[in-house]
Order: C-alpha cells, then sequence, then structure tokens
C-alpha cells in the first residue's frame, strides 16, 4: 500500500511536468518585516511587443493585504502537501519546483535545503496545485483570466485586450490632505500641478508647481516638455507610440487618431495609460487630442461631473434642485422620478414658484476654488426634452484673485463677484461630447487655462527670472521654451507673434530655440516634428526645421511622383495641391517604360508595352510584342498583339487587356481552386493586379522578391472577432481573486493585485511612484557583451536605506535603442518629505561579474506624486577604468566616481555584507555564495547580482534555459530575463545575430583598378530596400593602407545596393544585386566606369540651377546616352542608377543624404585626432575610426611619420597578413634581398674590423680601443636589425604568434637599435677627438694613459645613451589587431603619453645626431689648422705667399678626416629627415622613399673597415699581418 502510494504520488508530480503548461511564481511571499506597505506576494507580466510597441516594460501585480490576515484551512484530501524531507525522497528539483508554479521563496528555501541538510527546513511544506488553484497554500484563483491560455502572460494579456477600464468609483491620491468642498470627488494625482486650483484650502495642489516651468532649465542634449519635465533630446518627436514626456507634447507627430489605433489592442496598466497627465485641451491645437489615461477616461470625467450635481447649494430648495437636475438632465437623478414629475408639468411649476431667477449650478466652486456658473431659469427649456443642453448665463468669479483680460469680454457684477456673458463668442464647446456639464466644463477649462492669471500666491521668482515670458496686456509669464511653439499660451496670443522672431535667438538662450535661414526663431521642439515651421524654400530644397527624408512628401521618394500621372507634391503650408503645373507636366523627356510602372499589373501605356515579358516563368512564350492571357472565348492560352489592348474589345478572361472593363473576381476563391495550369496562370494574374499606388518606394524591379516583403501580422487579428466589453472592475486596474478560506465549505473571500501604480484593497489609492524609462548605449567593442544592471531608489539618509530595486539584462546587438520600463515604490506611505531620494544604477558585466560603472539621478521637485523620468545613460568602454576618488570615507569599501556626473559626484562601493553611507553598516548576506551583493533593501532582503546560469532574488535557483538550446558556430546562450523567459545566443563576430548563430556573414572581397587612387579612408553604404518603405542604408568605414588594393568586408544585415564613398564625396556603384544572398562570398572589381558623376558634369548650367522638381524629369537622359557607359551619378539629394528595363535603358533614383552623418554618439575610442564612426546613426553594432594622414589602426595607434618610423610601420602595410611568403608582394622579395646584401657587407666590415684591432699594436691608444668597440657594435647593430627584419615578416605573416616573445622584442629590440646606432656616431667622434688632442699634442701625448681613459669613457657613454633612452621601452606597446579575416596581426607601436616626453625624445635623437658630427667636422679642422702651422713653421717661409699651398697639401694629405665625418652624417641625414618631416607613408612611391632612407641610414655601419682602417697605413699593415697570419 505504501508503495502505490509512493508511485501516485511521484506519478501525480511527474504529471505537472508533461501537462501543467501555466506557470504561475509568486514572488517575495516570505517576510523578515512585515509591513504592508511594501509589494509582496507579487506575480509578474511581460507587457507584449506589437509592431508600434517593442519596448521592455515588465509589470508587477502585487498584494496590499498580508496574507496573514486570511485565515486558510488546509485541506489534506484536496491539497496535495509535501515536506521538503519527502520531495528529495523523491528527487525532486528546483527546477521542477519552478515548474510546478511554487513561490520563488519557497524554491530557494528548498535549494538552501539541499546544500544543507542539516538545517531545520525538513518540515517546511509544498503545496502542489492543480489548475486553476494556485498559490503558497493553493488558495487562489483568478475570477475573470481564462485558463485555456498557454502562459500567465497570456492570460493577462487577454484580460486587458478584450476588458476596456470603465470606473464606477474614484481612484484617490491619499498622500496630500485636500479639502474639496462637499463634493465626493477625491484628488486625483494627475490634478496636481496642472494649472487649476483643485485643493479649497489655500491650493495646495498648486502650491510648488511654479518651479517646473519657470525654474526647471534643461541642458542642451535634452527636449523641455510644455510643463517643464527634461527627456533626451532623441525621445522627442520619434514619430511612434512612445510618450516620454508626462503631458504627453514630446509626440507632435502622433495625432489622436494614428495614437488611438496602435493602442487599441493592449490597455493594460502601463506607462501610457497610468503616467500620462490628462492632456490640456489647447496643448496640441486639437480638441480633445492625446492619450487618455486611466485617470482621464470618459467614466472618470462624467463621474467628476455626477460629484459637481451631488451636493445641493445652500440657495436652492430641494424640489427646485431635483426639478432643475431634472429639466437639465443630470444622469445621478432617477429616470423615473423626473418622468413622473415632469411629464405632467409639475417640473416647469416647480421652477417657476420654488427657484430663483439665477440658479448657481454647483454648491462646489468648478473651477480656482472661486469660479461659478449661473444659468438663468428663463432661458431653460422646460420641456422634458432628453437632448436637451442648457446654456450657461454668467460665468462668476473673484476678480482680486483673478486676473481676466477685459479686451473681449463684458463684465458685470453679481453677488459680490465679477461676472460675464458673452461666454459663446470666446469659448469652444466641443459638439462631440453628449454629457453637457462635461462638454462645457472641459471647453471652460480650456479657456481659462489660456487666458487668465492667478494674482494670488506668485511666487516672486517668476516675476523676476530672465528664463519667463510676460505675456501682454496680463499679469500671466510663461517659461520662454514656450515661445514660438505653435501652442498659444497668451491672452492675445503674443507669445506666437512673429514680431519678436527675428531677435528671439539674440535675446535668449539659443539651445531653445532654431534659427530659420530667413533668420526668424522658433522653438528647437517643432524639429522634426512633420511640419514645416520655417519658411519653405521656393525650389523645394529643403525645409530646414526637417530632416528631408522624413519630411511628408515633399522630398521623400520624389523620383517615384514625377510623371505618374498624379499630383503629389503639395505645399505644406498651405495644405494644397499645387496642381500638375509641378510634377505631371513637361514630361517630354520620361521614357515610356521605367522602373515603377514595368510590370506593375497595369497598362499605363496605351499598348500596353510596359507589361510585356513580365513573368520568365510563363507557360508559353509569345513574340515580341504579344501578350499572354487566357482567351476570353476559348480559355485557352493566347498571345495577344498589343494593338488589341485598350481597344474596347475584350480578348482576355478576367479583360485584363481592357482595363476600365476589368473584373473584380475573388482571387482567394481563383487561388484556392488552382489546380491546372490556366488556373494558376490567373491566380497569379489576380494576385499580381493589386490596387494601384499613387505613391511608390524606391525598387529595383517591381518583380523583386524582396526581404521584408512578409509583413508581421499584427496581434490585433487574434482579436478581431472579439468585441471588448466595458466593465465595472472591483479591482479597478488590477486583478481579481477569489481566496479559499475553507474548500471543503466553498467558503472564499476576495482579494486584489494590483499593479503598481495602485494599492488598498480594491486597488482603490494611487501610489506614490518613478516611472523610469531607461535607454543604455554601449562602445563597439561591448556590442557581445552582456551587462546586468541594476537600479535601485535610495534616500539620503546615513544608512542609505534601498526603497526597491529593479534588475534587466543589457544587450547592445540587440537593445540597441530598446527602451527599459519600470516602476520604482518607496517603502513607505506616504514617502518621507525629509529625506531626498536619488536613482543609484550599477552596471555589471553578466557573464564574468565585472563592474563596469555606476551612474547617479537626482529625484527632483519631492512635492510631485509621480516623477516620470527619462535617461539615455552610455556605459563607457572596458579599457576606461573606474575613477576612483579620496574625498569620502569609506571604512569597508571604497570611494567610487559616478561615470555620468558631470560635479564629481562620489560614493561608497561597500564590500560584501557592508551598507550605508560610509559602509560602516554590517548586514547577513543573503545571496549565493557565487553572486554579488550590493546592499540590503528596506524589507530585509539582500540585493543580489546573479551569476551566468542562476536566477532568483538570492540567485540559488539554477537557471535551466539554455539547457535546452543549442547555440551553432561556438554562440554563448545566456538568459536575457528571468520574467520574459527568453535568452540570446551571443554569436562570434564571424557570424549574424540571428537567433542561434547559425548563418555566416556574407563576405565582400572588394578590389580596385590601379589606376583608381585611394584614399586613407573609404565609406562604405550599403542600402537594403524594403517592401513598401524606404529604403535602409547603414554605412562602415575601412582604413586603406599604402600600396593595398583591395579590402575585406564581413556585413551581417541585409542589402542590395552597395556604394563606396572616397572622402572627396566621390561614389563608385560596387555592387547591385535584386536578391540578397545571405552568407554568400561575393567578390567585387571596382573600375573607373564604375564612377557616379554629379549632374554637373552631365547636364548644362540651365538645368543643373533648375528646381529640382523640373530638373528631375531630365534624369533619364544620360541613361540614354550610349557614349557615356554610365552607371550611377548623384544630385545634392539623391544617387540615381541606369538600369535596363526591358528594351529600354532608364534612370532610377533613391534619396540619399550626403550631409547624414556617421560619428559615433558615444564614446569617441578613436586616438591620435582619429574621428569614429559607426555603420549606423541609430543602432551601432561596430564602430571604425577615421584615422588623420599617417595613423592607421582600428584605434589610429599605428604611425607612419615622426620619430615612430621603424621596421613596423615601414614593412608591416606591405606584408600581406597570413599569406605564405611565396605569395607576398614583389617588395617584400626585394626588401629581403637588401637586407641579405647590407647584412652580409656589414657582416664583412665587422669581421675584418675585428681582425685588425684585434691587434695590440692597433690599440696602443684610444683610438684602437674606440674601433674595436665600433666594430663590436656594429656586428651586434646588424644583428638586431636582422633579427627584427625576420620578426616583423613572420609576425605579419603569421608564423609568430607568442604574444610574450613578440612584446619582450618588441620593447627591446628597436631601443638595442637606436642605442647601438647612438653608441656607433659617439664613438667615431671620441675617434676623432683623440686626433685632434694627438695634433696638438705631439709627442707630448700619453697614449697609456688615452687607453686607460677611453675604457671608462666607453662604458660611460653606454651608461649615458642607456639613459638618455631608457624611455623608449616604456613608450612601446604589442598592439594586436584582428583584421575582416578575424586573423591576428601585431604591431609594435610608441605612445607618448604626454607633449614633454614627445619633446623630449625628439631633443635627444637630435643630440645624438648632431653633436657628434659637428665634434668630428671640428676635430678634422682642428687637425688640419695643426698640421698646417706646423708645416709653415717648419718651411720657414712667408705665411702670405706659401700658406695657401700649404694648406691645400695637409687638406689633400688629411682628407679622409674631412671625408669620414662627411659621409658618415651624409648618410644619417636620411634617417633625421624622416623622423622630422610632416609627411608620411601615403602612396606606394613614399614606400619605397622612406625604405631607401632607412636602409641609407645602415650603411655606416659598413664602413668602419674603409674609413679607418685603409686610409691608414698602420692598421693596414696590421690587418695584413693577420690576415697573412691566417691563411
Amino acid at each position: 500500500m505504501l508503495l502505490l502510494q509512493t508511485f501516485l504520488s511521484s506519478s501525480i508530480l511527474l504529471s505537472h511536468l508533461i501537462y501543467s503548461q501555466i506557470q504561475i511564481n509568486f514572488h517575495l511571499t516570505q517576510w523578515l518585516k512585515y509591513n504592508d506597505n511594501i509589494q509582496h506576494n507579487c506575480l509578474y507580466f511581460s507587457v507584449p511587443y506589437t509592431d508600434n510597441y517593442d519596448e521592455r516594460h515588465i509589470l508587477s501585480f502585487c498584494m496590499s493585504e498580508l496574507p496573514s490576515k486570511f485565515n486558510i484551512k488546509p485541506n489534506n484530501d484536496i491539497d496535495q502537501i509535501y515536506t521538503f524531507n519527502q520531495l528529495v525522497e523523491k528527487n525532486v528539483t528546483t527546477e521542477q519546483l519552478y515548474q510546478w508554479s511554487a513561490s520563488i521563496d519557497l524554491i530557494e528555501q528548498y535549494q538552501v535545503y539541499l546544500n544543507d541538510r542539516k538545517s531545520l527546513l525538513g518540515n517546511e511544506t509544498f503545496y502542489n496545485c492543480t489548475l486553476p488553484y494556485f498559490g503558497p497554500q493553493c488558495q487562489y484563483v483568478f475570477k475573470d483570466l481564462n485558463y485555456s491560455k498557454l502562459s500567465l502572460d497570456k492570460m493577462i494579456e487577454d484580460y486587458y485586450y478584450l476588458h476596456e477600464y470603465e470606473p464606477m468609483l474614484f481612484t484617490c491620491y491619499e498622500h496630500l490632505k485636500c479639502n474639496r468642498g462637499p463634493s465626493s470627488a477625491c484628488l486625483d494625482w494627475t490634478e496636481i500641478c496642472d494649472e487649476k486650483i483643485d485643493c479649497l484650502d489655500g491650493g495646495l495642489d498648486e502650491e510648488h508647481c511654479w518651479q517646473l516651468g519657470i525654474v526647471n532649465e534643461c541642458d542642451r542634449n535634452q527636449y523641455q516638455c510644455y510643463n517643464g519635465q527634461c527627456i533626451p533630446k532623441t525621445f522627442g518627436n520619434e514619430k511612434k507610440f512612445s510618450l516620454d514626456c508626462i503631458d504627453q507634447s514630446d509626440e507632435r507627430a502622433y495625432t489622436h487618431d494614428t495614437m488611438k489605433s496602435t493602442i487599441e489592442l493592449f490597455q493594460g496598466p502601463t506607462f501610457y495609460f497610468e503616467d500620462v497627465l490628462c492632456i490640456k485641451l489647447y496643448l496640441l491645437n486639437m480638441y480633445p487630442s492625446g492619450l487618455r489615461g486611466s485617470s482621464c477616461v470618459e467614466n472618470r470625467q462624467k463621474l467628476i461631473s455626477y460629484a459637481i450635481f451631488s451636493i445641493k447649494p445652500n440657495s436652492l430648495s430641494d424640489e427646485c434642485w431635483t426639478a432643475f437636475k431634472c429639466i437639465v438632465h443630470v444622469p445621478i437623478i432617477h429616470f423615473a422620478i423626473c418622468k413622473l414629475i415632469c411629464h405632467y408639468g409639475f417640473c416647469k411649476q416647480i421652477l417657476k414658484t420654488e427657484c430663483p431667477n439665477l440658479i448657481d449650478v454647483s454648491a462646489t466652486p468648478f473651477l480656482y476654488d472661486h469660479v461659478n456658473l449661473i444659468i438663468n431659469k428663463n432661458d431653460l427649456t422646460l420641456t422634458y426634452d432628453l437632448d436637451y443642453k442648457p446654456q450657461i448665463k454668467y460665468i462668476c468669479f473673484d476678480r482680486q484673485r483673478l486676473h481676466i483680460n477685459d479686451r473681449y469680454m463684458n463684465f458685470s457684477s453679481l453677488n459680490n463677484q465679477t461676472c460675464f456673458t458673452n461666454i459663446y463668442s470666446v469659448i469652444q464647446i466641443s459638439p462631440q461630447i453628449d454629457y453637457w456639464p462635461e462638454r462645457y466644463f472641459l471647453g471652460l477649462y480650456a479657456w481659462f487655462l489660456k487666458n487668465s492669471a492667478i494674482i494670488e500666491n506668485n511666487h516672486l521668482s517668476i516675476y523676476t527670472n530672465s528664463n519667463s515670458y510676460q505675456c501682454e496686456n496680463s499679469p500671466k509669464r510663461i517659461p520662454n521654451y514656450r515661445l514660438k511653439d505653435s501652442i498659444l499660451d497668451c491672452p492675445d496670443n503674443d507669445d506666437e507673434s512673429p514680431d519678436f522672431s527675428f531677435s528671439l535667438c539674440l535675446t535668449n538662450n539659443t539651445k531653445n530655440f532654431f534659427q530659420c535661414p530667413d533668420m526668424s526663431c522658433i522653438s528647437s521642439n517643432l524639429i522634426n516634428d512633420d511640419a514645416c515651421d520655417c519658411p519653405l524654400d521656393i525650389k523645394f530644397k529643403d525645409c530646414a526645421d526637417e530632416d528631408r527624408g522624413d519630411f511628408n512628401r515633399m522630398h521623400t521618394s520624389i523620383f517615384q511622383k514625377i510623371c505618374n500621372q498624379y499630383p503629389d507634391i503639395f505645399n505644406p503650408h498651405s495644405n494644397l495641391y499645387l496642381t500638375a503645373l509641378f510634377d505631371e507636366i513637361n514630361c517630354n523627356h520620361w521614357p515610356l517604360v521605367h522602373v515603377y510602372n514595368y510590370c506593375d499589373g497595369y497598362f499605363d501605356n496605351k499598348n500596353g508595352s510596359d507589361e510585356l515579358n513580365c513573368d520568365p516563368s510563363s507557360p508559353m512564350t509569345c513574340p515580341s510584342n504579344h501578350y499572354l492571357c487566357i482567351s476570353q472565348q476559348t480559355h485557352q492560352f493566347i498571345c495577344l498583339p498589343i494593338n488589341k489592348i485598350n481597344n474596347e474589345i475584350i480578348d482576355c478572361f478576367g479583360a485584363f487587356d481592357e482595363p476600365k472593363y476589368y473584373q473584380n473576381y475573388n482571387q482567394q476563391l481563383i487561388c484556392i481552386s488552382a489546380r491546372t495550369q490556366i488556373e494558376q496562370f490567373l491566380c497569379k494574374q489576380y494576385t499580381n493586379r493589386r490596387p494601384k499606388e499613387n505613391i511608390k518606394y524606391f525598387t529595383l524591379d517591381q518583380r523583386m522578391n524582396f526581404t521584408n516583403e512578409q509583413k508581421i501580422l499584427d496581434k490585433s487579428s487574434e482579436f478581431k472577432n472579439f468585441d471588448r466589453k466595458s466593465y465595472h472592475q472591483r479591482c479597478h486596474r488590477g486583478l481579481d481573486l477569489d481566496v479559499y478560506l475553507d474548500k471543503s465549505k466553498n467558503l472564499t473571500t476576495s482579494v486584489c493585485l494590483c499593479p503598481p501604480s495602485y494599492y488598498g484593497r480594491q486597488c482603490q489609492f494611487q501610489n506614490q511612484r518613478i516611472s523610469l524609462t531607461l535607454q543604455f548605449r554601449a562602445s563597439s567593442d561591448s556590442v557581445r557583451i552582456p551587462f546586468i544592471i541594476i537600479i535601485s531608489l535610495i534616500d539620503n539618509s546615513q544608512a542609505r536605506t534601498i526603497h526597491s530595486t529593479e534588475q534587466i539584462t543589457f544587450l547592445s546587438s540587440i537593445h540597441c535603442q530598446k527602451k527599459f520600463h519600470m516602476y520604482l515604490l518607496y517603502s513607505t506611505r506616504p514617502k518621507d518629505s525629509s529625506n531626498e531620494y536619488f536613482l543609484h544604477i550599477d552596471v555589471y558585466e553578466k557573464i564574468t561579474l565585472k563592474y563596469r560603472a555606476s551612474f547617479f539621478e537626482k529625484i527632483q521637485y519631492p512635492f510631485l506624486p509621480v516623477h516620470r523620468l527619462s535617461y539615455i545613460l552610455t556605459i563607457p568602454p572596458e579599457r576606461d577604468s573606474t575613477e576612483s576618488c579620496s574625498d569620502r570615507q569609506c571604512f569597508h569599501g571604497q570611494c567610487i566616481q559616478y561615470a555620468n556626473d558631470l560635479t564629481n559626484q562620489t560614493f561608497c562601493q561597500c564590500h560584501h555584507g557592508w551598507s550605508g553611507e560610509t559602509c560602516s553598516i554590517k548586514y547577513d548576506c543573503q545571496c549565493s555564495s557565487d553572486a554579488l551583493c550590493l546592499g540590503q533593501s528596506a524589507n530585509n532582503r539582500s540585493v543580489c547580482v546573479c551569476p551566468l546560469h542562476r536566477k532568483g532574488p538570492r540567485c540559488l535557483i539554477e537557471d535551466k534555459i539554455c539547457d535546452n538550446q543549442t547555440c551553432s558556430n561556438r554562440g554563448q546562450c545566456v538568459s536575457l530575463d528571468e520574467y520574459q523567459k527568453s535568452f540570446i545566443c551571443i554569436c562570434e563576430q564571424d557570424y549574424s545575430n540571428d537567433q542561434f548563430c547559425q548563418f555566416n556573414q556574407t563576405k565582400l572581397i572588394v578590389s580596385f583598378n590601379e589606376n583608381i587612387h585611394l584614399p586613407t579612408t573609404i565609406f562604405i553604404h550599403f542600402i537594403e530596400i524594403k517592401f513598401q518603405s524606404q529604403p535602409a542604408r547603414t554605412t562602415t568605414v575601412k582604413t586603406i593602407y599604402p600600396g593595398q588594393h583591395s579590402m575585406n568586408i564581413r556585413w551581417s544585415f541585409p542589402f542590395h545596393l552597395v556604394f563606396i564613398q572616397f572622402d572627396n564625396q566621390t561614389y563608385y556603384l560596387a555592387l547591385l544585386q535584386k536578391t540578397y544572398q545571405p552568407e554568400s562570398i561575393v567578390q567585387i572589381t571596382v573600375q573607373i566606369s564604375d564612377r557616379c558623376l554629379h549632374i554637373r558634369d552631365l547636364f548644362n548650367q540651365t538645368i543643373t540651377n533648375s528646381r529640382l522638381i523640373d530638373r528631375i524629369k531630365y534624369y533619364h537622359l544620360p541613361c540614354q546616352r550610349s557614349n557615356l557607359d554610365l552607371r550611377c551619378f548623384y544630385d545634392d539629394f539623391q544617387l540615381c542608377l541606369c538600369q535596363q528595363v526591358n528594351d529600354y535603358r532608364v534612370a532610377n533614383c533613391l534619396d540619399f543624404n550626403h550631409r547624414k552623418g556617421s560619428i559615433c554618439t558615444g564614446i569617441n575610442a578613436c586616438k591620435n585626432g582619429g574621428i569614429c564612426h559607426q555603420e549606423d546613426n541609430d543602432c551601432s553594432r561596430i564602430s571604425i575610426c577615421q584615422c588623420p594622414t599617417c595613423f592607421y589602426g582600428p584605434q589610429c595607434e599605428l604611425t607612419t611619420n615622426s620619430f615612430n618610423l621603424s621596421l613596423d610601420a615601414l614593412l608591416a602595410f606591405t606584408i600581406s597578413p597570413n599569406l605564405s611568403f611565396d605569395k607576398q608582394p614583389s617588395a617584400v622579395f626585394i626588401c629581403l634581398c637588401v637586407t641579405i646584401v647590407l647584412v652580409c657587407l656589414g657582416l664583412i666590415n665587422a669581421c675584418c674590423s675585428l681582425i685588425t684591432f684585434k691587434n695590440p699594436c692597433t690599440r696602443q691608444s684610444g683610438c684602437g680601443v674606440y674601433l674595436l668597440c665600433s666594430s663590436i657594435v656594429t656586428f651586434w647593430t646588424l644583428l638586431f636589425f636582422l633579427l627584427k627584419f625576420i620578426i616583423v615578416l613572420l609576425s605579419q605573416i603569421g608564423i609568430i604568434k607568442n604574444y610574450s616573445f613578440l612584446t619582450i622584442q618588441c620593447n627591446l629590440l628597436d631601443f638595442l637599435l637606436r642605442s647601438c646606432f647612438n653608441l656607433e656616431q659617439w664613438l667615431t667622434a671620441f675617434v676623432a677627438i683623440e686626433r685632434a688632442i694627438i695634433s696638438m699634442k705631439g709627442v707630448y701625448f700619453q697614449q697609456q694613459k688615452a687607453k686607460f681613459y677611453s675604457k671608462w669613457i666607453i662604458l660611460c657613454s653606454i651608461f649615458f645613451i642607456i639613459l638618455t633612452n631608457i624611455h623608449d621601452p616604456f613608450c612601446r606597446r604589442l598592439f594586436q589587431e584582428n583584421d575582416d579575416e578575424q586573423q591576428q596581426r601585431y604591431w609594435c607601436i610608441v605612445e607618448y603619453q604626454s607633449t614633454f616626453l614627445y619633446i623630449y625624445n625628439s631633443l635627444i635623437a637630435i643630440f645624438h645626431f648632431i653633436l657628434p658630427f659637428i665634434i668630428n667636422f671640428i676635430s678634422a679642422i682642428i687637425i688640419i689648422f695643426i698640421k698646417t702651422k706646423k708645416e709653415l713653421i717648419m718651411q720657414r717661409k712667408k705665411q702670405e705667399s706659401h700658406l695657401k699651398k700649404v694648406l691645400i697639401e695637409q687638406i689633400q694629405r688629411h682628407q679622409n678626416l674631412l671625408i669620414a665625418p662627411c659621409i658618415l652624417t651624409i648618410l644619417g641625414i636620411p634617417r633625421l629627415i624622416m623622423s622630422f618631416t610632416s609627411s608620411c607613408m601615403t602612396s606606394e612611391k613614399d614606400f619605397w622613399f622612406y625604405l631607401s632612407g632607412y636602409y641609407i641610414s645602415l650603411i655606416p655601419s659598413l664602413l668602419t673597415f674603409t674609413i679607418f682602417v685603409l686610409p691608414s697605413s698602420t692598421y693596414k699593415q696590421a690587418f695584413r699581418l693577420a690576415m697573412s697570419r691566417f691563411f
């Protein structure tokens, strides 16, 4: 029996693994600190992605009530309860518990027990739930969710898709005590700082709000929302459903209808419904407009109106009030009562007898706590008409507290208030709203907000702040950034007046304004808002405030709109078509057949020539000028002559030959039944006959199989057969649960899971919260590095309490330009107003847990209930080490500087187990041993950072998501999101970023004709043609080394066109392919004929200076000129191809912004003044450095100029990497031969010199010692040079790859070569000095003493030379480069860390070169002078008559003394010139010039024997004697 029970229990457990698909894992179920203010018992939901919404947003649904309040009675007969001991006996793993919907805290407890069986957790219980039950004790059941779905996310998604929020009760903001009078309407968070007073006790809701607009000033790289909020500049006018301003003012181009269509699916409690203000009705000059959030839904507006009419004014009797409400149809009155008392005329009688003439509409002022609406009862229609809408007689207000310009108003006094009557002449009343109170209130709100100014409580700084503007004829002031923003803020509309537009940019901070070409100014917020706000160029060249590629229809695809029988070009200022005088006349040069009418399914030409030979796979081949179709009579294939097309006679089935009689059959029905060849042909004909498009996008062929033609189905198709239901949610925006207290008795209660915006038993209260949007950027060296990012809300107390945290995984290759949305909540309700709060963001590498950076953002304006914050943060490159600091004392941690704070803000990064401002508070870290512990949150939980393959709050659960996923080609699987249960394969660089790294990147091998002079930098533009969309352009940059005529490019994105651009804006068409072939190897040879000419080289000046709309009609002509053989050309806005279409050669132009920059938006990693480029401005995967002249390498580390000239710089650019020696260029063989010859000659010279000076007779003085040492140095110089040459050659070829060995030779060989060169120069100088001294002293010269000193001089010289050059090894480093073939190349490069070091190195080089030469030359002069003097004395003759002769004789006798230093100096000059010249190697000629100079500088090492031995009889005799002994 026991065995059977065990088997059954195991079978039940196993069944969960097999059949259960829905996981419902509760988070935060076990608490160390019971506080219902903190989120607990939470479910996490991932907001679904759509075509219009691809941002990461995880919502938590949590309980506000502690589960301990529910007395759950276990039922062993129904519930399957297991202890941890029993689970261990059944070998249950934590992963199985996770799949069986156990709570996360319980799973981690079970893992603790598995790690330590001696712990006291063996009796902890696990409830094995069966759907629909779930929860720690299987006590919960969803009331409204559909359990037939595949996942919890899908259940919640469907719930919000199909249920529209229609509240019947208010949700309230309880943290501001607001007196709203007798009205039952509570305060909503959106009513705080909405520019209208709602609290009658001093206007507390607007008390500090003036700071938002006037005081808050955004940075230059930020976009300022209408209410003063600052968001990143790139978040403004994104032209997509992505609201970042809390008042929705950042998406001006997104109309209300467009916004509604994009969000008609998922309407859950996301940012875009919970964290937007009820948009001001005049904000975007629409009425009504904008997105209505949960606080702004129509039902809430009605509830507010009901609340206003729920209290009877004191001045009215009960009978009058009831009758009045029946007459004006206030919905809160019971319909049956009104019908009873009004049907027989009682209402009319009551109004006449019981009501005063002027009826105050409400007991509560509807605006500013003193504005009232009054109706004259005589104006009421006293009939019971349900469609009747009463007219407001008076609007009264306190003029001492509110200023309204009386220029257009008729004021009168009534009951100590100022009233005006001409309401309908100044206030716009919306006819779209049926309920009349809301209809009036909305219009009145909008009018008062614009035309009134509060006199009281105006803060003094508003009037004195230089960033504000005072409206004319009004005390109202607005921030300067609201000027010229196309929104009328001032009562007299003077804020949009053109009068001061021209001086606006001069008198105000230009970061808020944009200056148009006519010198007028507009708000910078109007840039790229899809409206031309600057004056439009008369020649349609550009709209200055709009990117041309995005600007409506003025420039986008203009070539495709010319001469297409549709007037397409219109004036954006007048919004009227300009008639066919622009794009549909003067089409004489436009061909009958071109790319955009050929084979589009329609006979654009009367004879049908544009639809011939369209299908290469036709079942029949027709003669030329014949059209294939199915006969109307025989239903067989026929070849119809084109003269029978459009002849009013139907010859083809379906009237395909007569478009005006075209018969629109059911295409789907025809295609489904298509079996025969004829039926299949008909199906294809009907499929191709799609609706005619008057606006087309660039394509190479209408028949192209576009890579993106298969559109992603919109999620709405899944719900198109369902009607959204309006229902009255008990839990408002939350999820309703049944709590089973006793299952045996079916005893239940209810509880709500509330989204972060709400709390309370019924989610009826609004939370104080941080609504945070983050976007991250990473440098190109971090594209494939996944980061784990921890966002914490912290206060400034000494404990640095962590109120809430969120963790996200960021991988630049897939999350580039993705937004991450999250909520951060305070741990107390309300938040502690005495504390300041800030965001602390830590970034770690996910795989290694290496710390990368931290960011700091202060939470400003503590009076706001909701902070809607948006930031873009750039993760610094790996090479940039974290900056430490010393201005903060950290007891158990280190001081770190924030990466984004310009004020050098610092913090203490605490060690494991320590927290607080100074890391002085100890706590017990509960994270797993291999995780990072960042601190302790307010709920006494450790903040843990999990290593790879672990998850959970404490990192105790193994993450198995990658166990069943295989990443091909050595890709690494990484879990992306614990809640989304997603993963990614991080591919190696050779492979494209598909999900499993299955595909190789496309490889392009590009060769250039030798007659094309290549610059050092080349831009390669890849253009992908998309279906029904503008082409996508990405750009990369390549560096061309001297002598290089080819390059390899690996590309992982689709492309159809490749243009190569030189830095002087010269274009070549490198590739045109109609179908993209992934994983292909494409070999391209760029010829001179591939060059694209500018239109000024093709047309006369009259045409080139004409308007674009006129000029473009001539663009087919160059392609038709046979003498040009033109492939492409371009103008200021477009790149044009010449294509063959059927028998015609025509032009085809695409929009191309030549000014579009590719400058890196993040950190510039380029060195030596290099310019960083990225292949895509929006989302870059790689970055490339455009190096200045003389610099090369991925980061411009390599140079060929100045004192850095070495064999690495000279030879490495010539050697082809990773090719065998026999395949190397001829220059390599020449260099090898010259090196061998030089080394052989040098070794012969060194050996002969050594043989000579080995004889003691030659070393009786110091000269012999110097020359012996010079011979030895020559030997080592040649040996080092040969070794350096061989290492450079073999390392570049790829034979030597040992990094340590190459590093040592890099640091030592060049240093030793340099030292040997210097020592040789000084040794010859010492020989010259000693000879000069011998000449001066004659017989008194002491040879032994000179010989003794020479040894010390040599040692000191060696020491001095080493000391002066000792910096050289420390300035050298080995650089490892990976080229396009992913083969390693090693470069020995020199980097001087300071200008001082560079100057010092230059001076030392000059010193060691010039001074020895000067010494040699002066010594020779001295010797000649002394010898001449002695000769004159001996002859005792007159100096005047024989001085010249004697001097000439002495010079001839000692000419070797003069010639030797001059020769040595002349041979060394090339090296000196190369060192100091400002030019460098930019061509093959430069290469041979510098290489020749380098080899010439080696010749002095070959001449020791020639210069010093052969001219000396003593040395020559010693050499002969030594040779005779040898032989």
